[in-house]
């Protein structure tokens, strides 16, 4: 057998990826029993994550949901329409505890309502997964089907390639993260005809908007760990930047956002001729997109109103903050009756430690050299990166050129060495490294595909973007000057 990583450190807690794991491997075999998958293995050193799976299973789950979803769009409709309920709801629900004083509030009765969260994000993930399981594994059924009758449709114009392709595949509404802009730039606009520039006037001016603003969409800014990464501070330089811009044309974009985006996919079909059966393949990988980031707005806001107790119970226990996310219900059950001995699991499994989630529902962890004995025992897939050319290839997320000098940015640590304009090269963009691609050129991605972080990201900062290279980041060093190509989505390497 041999193992693939989905991602690669990643800054995603044992808590988190406990539930994911388990609702990825028992949940999805409950609403899908084609599916392969038996266990989903998490291991951590110093905090970071790779997220594992037997590369024969990963493959033949992720073929036969998309064959499906071929021969039968609504399976997969049904499925993205159900993880977006349920993440709405898990968002709702745990909604009182985000802000609440839990100190008077027996340990036993909190354990229970992480608990009770911990069963209801396994059940949500079950459904929730499908859209990171599908849109990840590039060369699926869906995505090669859609790309091979793309480039058939334009083979005798080939450089429309990327213009359509990117047309063809854009999500179908805006997602959370663009109604929290328009907030932003109402708040713009009535500071631009007041004649209020700066953020010193805007904070005092617009006051009870701002805390609004702050308070509806504060979750949307989480990652997924501990931390808000946009405060009100935030809130106020957001506003700030749009009255210098012009708030109207980009209120217009964000309302007729649905309407044009549906016109001009609708005018590409008929151009090329695409019959319902065909046009139905980019409707999928549209809604792919933007299933995947309506339920991840939700359950990241389901994750923020959750961390207040998980916080608690840590305190309890001598934990810091941080320590907090390494614990399962199932830890804190059993020493009940001390909790301070929380403190060396949680610290043994940030530095060493894997999580193995079973098919049957059992989740496992090991720490120290138990762990490293079971990931040394695993067989992974190799990568050839053996690289003697000047070109990478990949998959254009957002069309354009740029040309750079390449920076490798995979944690926050590594965003001070950013500059203007610099190509920022990681094997997969988070939230946490937003303010290193404002400044970059262009990005270049190991993982992902269209519907990842990085591409929906260059799309909003309409900025060059190749996703899925798999070795950019081992074949490309701080340094290297590159021309980035996303009309094509190749790379050279210049000197």
């Amino acid at each position: 057998m041999r193992y693939v990583k989905l991602w690669a450190k990643r800054a995603y807690p044992l808590y988190l990826m406990a539930m994911a794991s388990r609702g990825a491997t028992a949940g999805l075999a409950k609403i899908f029993p084609e599916s392969k998958l038996t266990n989903i293995y998490n291991f951590y050193t110093n905090g970071y994550t790779d997220y594992i799976f037997e590369e024969e299973e990963i493959v033949e789950t992720v073929n036969a949901i998309c064959e499906k979803g071929l021969k039968d769009p609504e399976f997969l409709y049904s499925i993205f329409k159900t993880s977006y309920a349920k993440s709405i709801k898990l968002h709702s629900a745990y909604e009182k505890y985000k802000n609440q004083n839990l100190t008077k509030i027996k340990t036993e009765e909190l354990i229970q309502v992480l608990e009770d969260f911990y069963e209801e994000f396994c059940d949500f993930y079950a459904y929730g997964g499908v859209s990171i399981l599908v849109g990840y594994i590039d060369d699926n059924p869906i995505y090669k089907k859609a790309e091979s009758l793309l480039r058939d449709k334009l083979k005798n114009s080939p450089d429309k390639f990327t213009e359509y392709w990117m047309a063809l595949t854009l999500p179908p509404k805006n997602s959370t993260k663009e109604q929290r802009e328009m907030e932003v730039l109402k708040i713009a606009e009535k500071a631009k005809k007041q004649g209020i520039k700066g953020e010193k006037a805007i904070a005092k001016k617009f006051k009870k908007e701002l805390d609004s603003l702050m308070k509806d969409f504060d979750y949307i800014s989480f990652d997924l760990f501990d931390a808000l990464l946009c405060d009100l501070d935030c809130c106020i330089e957001d506003v700030a930047k749009a009255v210098e811009e012009d708030v109207e044309k980009r209120i217009g974009e964000l309302n007729n956002y649905e309407k044009n985006t549906q016109k001009e996919f609708e005018k590409i079909c008929q151009e090329l001729k695409l019959s319902p059966e065909e046009k139905e393949c980019f409707e999928l990988i549209r809604n792919t997109g933007y299933y995947k980031w309506a339920r991840e707005y939700e359950f990241m806001g389901a994750l923020y109103n959750i961390k207040n107790v998980q916080d608690e119970l840590g305190k309890r226990g001598g934990l810091i903050s941080t320590e907090s996310k390494y614990i399962l219900p199932s830890d804190l059950k059993d020493n009940l009756k001390d909790l301070t001995k929380l403190k060396k699991i949680a610290r043994d499994r940030i530095i060493c430690s894997i999580c193995i989630a079973e098919r049957s529902g059992r989740v496992s962890v090991y720490s120290g050299e138990e762990a490293k004995k079971i990931y040394a025992s695993l067989d992974f897939f190799k990568e050839e990166t053996d690289f003697q050319g000047s070109e990478i290839k990949g998959t254009p997320a957002y069309a354009g050129k740029a040309q750079g000098i390449v920076r490798i940015v995979n944690f926050v640590r590594h965003i001070d060495k950013m500059e203007e304009g610099n190509i920022l090269v990681s094997a997969a963009t988070n939230p946490n490294l937003l303010s290193a691609m404002q400044k970059a050129s262009a990005f270049i991605t190991d993982e992902g595909g269209i519907t990842c972080h990085a591409a929906i990201v260059a799309r909003e900062l309409k900025k060059p973007c190749i996703t899925g290279t798999k070795i950019a980041t081992r074949v490309l060093h701080d340094g290297d000057l590159v021309e980035v190509d996303a009309n094509t989505g190749v790379v050279t390497l210049i000197g």
